[in-house]
């Protein structure tokens, strides 16, 4: 990998710090970026001019942040400069701002540099003025708008724009009008791209074709296509959150996740084929953000297609891998691209698919996941049917038009609309509805008792171990709500009685096993009642954890630490059951 140089902070115009903030006089008047193309200027540019062109407005870590990539023609790493456009006077910049240092390493591009920065501190519902610095050099001033954090959200899916596979002007000017409509008539939060942004990997005249003026404001998440991979040109133009180290490795980059509001997007590098890795990334992006309602993964080689690719031997493979791993890791909807044809399956269980209630529009508190395969957004390349019969597709379509897919995502709703981009004409849409979970309503009376009972016996020790007497606060806090949640219930007693346990380490084996069996009881009556809408995935782990635990405590010979191990066994499982 090449070395990224740290940006020394140039300051373009006088700058006076005032009481610790940083103070700009300048001049420069506001022009709406809309109205101008990147590549123009750079086209005009006079000899020995600094360049900046290839501006694009990536997603951030979470809503909060966005990362931005900029070319330009000096080696000297440059910043990015933001503030609020309502702090804005007779058109200029405002004075007081926010600016971040960039990286910089020498691109694809010949005699460019890729800088990368990361604008951090935005705010729901309002519009922010950008631009960039390299020395002396200041951009034009562009700008892009934050929505709501807690209140749902909007994105398109854009398939295989794959600019160059036709004709590289004619592909972009589909790619324009698809964009332009799209922004127009559907106004999306971001917009994420399944991959092949353009047709040969290191072709910077296609990404110039790719690198629409919208996608300066309309903020863009995008995923490496097999026509992306082979050049480190797609990790230069694109700069992605939490990327991976070394997970999903090709030399376009590697996997890599965000959160936006209720969701947590994995977006996947399917040409690595280790679905081992896949997996383990994933796990890891999911312990770290265990708080969402929706999870979302995004991958380029769509394993339930009905094209041109859906017989190839790498997607048969991936076929068999991936889904099994989507329902195991509790994944809601699956977005892909590659094959260019429209296929939306039926809920899908591992590799098998729920059909018993026929094509349906709409699901509610569906077991499975959903897949749903983009068609091109720019009309560069259409495969026909090859698979009018898979058994998994309920909805497939070629028509040969350009399409977009709406998604629109609250804490109870997950809605894909996809459009023929040229009338506007709805294709299909699908909503997934999640209500609220059986585990957030009241405890049971008998539920209540039995924490009761474990924080009487907690409290009879005595102790003094922080641990323990972290978890008996906790309990009892519990205890104290007028109507705690069975979830809240459940949680705090397994919280307890591990406490316990590991403060017992020279508890007897008889007492050990009066405690298992007494969780054992706790689980049957009051947690395994209550799964009607669990995944059957983390059902079957808690009853296989729980029918281990009874072999022990049966088993007059089963040891104090066996006893133990089962008892952590069984609590990790049942805390697990609603993550």
């Amino acid at each position: 990998m090449k070395k990224k140089t740290a940006a020394k902070v140039g300051l373009a115009s006088l700058a006076v710090m005032l009481g610790g903030g940083t103070v700009l006089m300048n001049t420069q008047a506001y022009t709406p970026v809309h109205a101008e193309t990147q590549s123009e200027e750079t086209e005009t540019a006079r000899s020995g001019e600094t360049v900046q062109k290839s501006v694009i407005l990536m997603i951030g870590s979470d809503e909060t942040s966005r990362n931005l990539t900029w070319y330009a023609n000096v080696e000297e790493a440059g910043s990015v400069q933001w503030a609020k456009q309502s702090d804005m006077q007779d058109g200029l910049f405002p004075a007081q701002y926010s600016e971040a240092a960039a990286t910089s390493i020498a691109a694809n591009d010949e005699g460019f540099y890729s800088n990368q920065a990361t604008m951090t501190g935005l705010e729901e519902n309002t519009t922010y003025v950008y631009r960039v610095v390299n020395g002396d050099t200041i951009s034009q001033i562009y700008t892009f708008e934050t929505g709501d954090f807690d209140d749902g959200y909007s994105f398109i899916l854009a398939g295989d724009p794959q600019i160059g596979a036709g004709n590289t002007e004619t592909d972009t000017v589909g790619w324009d009008e698809t964009l332009d409509t799209a922004i127009a008539q559907l106004d999306p939060d971001f917009l994420v791209s399944a991959g092949d942004q353009v047709n040969t990997n290191n072709n910077e005249t296609q990404y110039t074709g790719y690198l629409n003026d919208a996608l300066t404001y309309l903020t863009s998440a995008t995923t490496i296509g097999n026509h992306d991979s082979g050049s480190a040109a797609y990790n230069e133009h694109f700069n992605l959150p939490n990327e991976s180290t070394q997970l999903g490795a090709t030399t376009a980059g590697t996997d890599y996740w965000f959160v936006y509001d209720n969701t947590l997007f994995m977006v996947i590098n399917s040409n690595n084929r280790s679905t081992a890795e896949h997996k383990e990334f994933m796990e890891s992006a999911i312990a770290q953000n265990p708080d969402v309602r929706w999870k979302t993964v995004v991958f380029h080689h769509s394993v339930y297609s009905t094209a041109s690719h859906v017989n190839d031997g790498d997607i048969i493979e991936r076929r068999e891998e991936l889904p099994p791993v989507m329902s195991e890791l509790g994944i809601d909807v699956v977005l892909m691209g590659h094959d260019h044809v429209y296929t939306r399956t039926y809920m899908m269980n591992g590799t098998t698919p729920d059909d018993s209630q026929g094509v349906q529009s709409e699901v509610t508190n569906p077991e499975g996941v959903l897949y749903l395969t983009a068609n091109s957004a720019s009309g560069s390349k259409y495969y026909d049917i090859a698979a009018p019969e898979a058994a998994y597709s309920a909805v497939m379509d070629q028509s040969y038009r350009r399409t977009i897919t709406d998604i629109h995502v609250t804490d109870t709703s997950y809605t894909m609309t996809t459009y023929y981009m040229d009338t506007m004409e709805v294709l299909d849409t699908f909503t997934i509805n999640k209500t609220e979970e059986t585990s957030d309503d009241m405890a049971s009376e008998a539920a209540i008792s039995a924490l009761q009972n474990m924080v009487d016996k907690a409290n009879a020790l005595g102790s003094d171990d922080a641990a323990l007497n972290a978890a008996i606060t906790a309990a009892q806090a519990v205890l104290d709500k007028d109507a705690p949640t069975a979830t809240e219930v459940v949680t705090a007693l397994l919280d307890l009685s591990e406490a316990m346990q590991a403060l017992n380490a020279s508890e007897s084996t008889d007492a050990l096993r009066a405690d298992v069996q007494a969780t054992i009881d706790f689980i049957k009556e009051n947690i395994l009642t209550n799964v009607d809408n669990v995944r059957p995935g983390k059902v079957d782990a808690l009853e296989a954890a729980v029918e281990a635990a009874q072999t022990l405590v049966d088993d007059p010979d089963a040891s104090a630490d066996e006893l133990k191990a089962a008892n952590k066994a069984m609590t990790k499982a049942a805390q697990e059951l609603w993550e």
